[in-house]
């Protein structure tokens, strides 16, 4: 791969890294709100909730390892 589309390709990593997060933050804010909500708190929904939480700060934390691509 040259090096112009190599630099591409980061590009492609940092852009879909940044526009990924914003969706997966907000969705996190409200699964956190949710877990907090009075009229959410039967059992099986709380540990939807705590699922969902768990997979969105595994995506964060996937998107995370992305930042560190480079071209060299």
């Amino acid at each position: 791969m040259d090096e112009a589309r190599c630099r591409e390709m980061v590009e492609l990593v940092r852009t879909t890294r940044h526009d990924a997060n914003s969706p997966i933050t907000a969705a996190l804010g409200h699964v956190q709100l949710l877990l907090e909500d009075p009229a959410a708190q039967d059992p099986e929904v709380q540990e939807s909730l705590k699922l969902v939480e768990r997979e969105m700060r595994r995506l964060v934390e996937i998107l995370g390892r992305l930042k560190d691509v480079r071209t060299d």
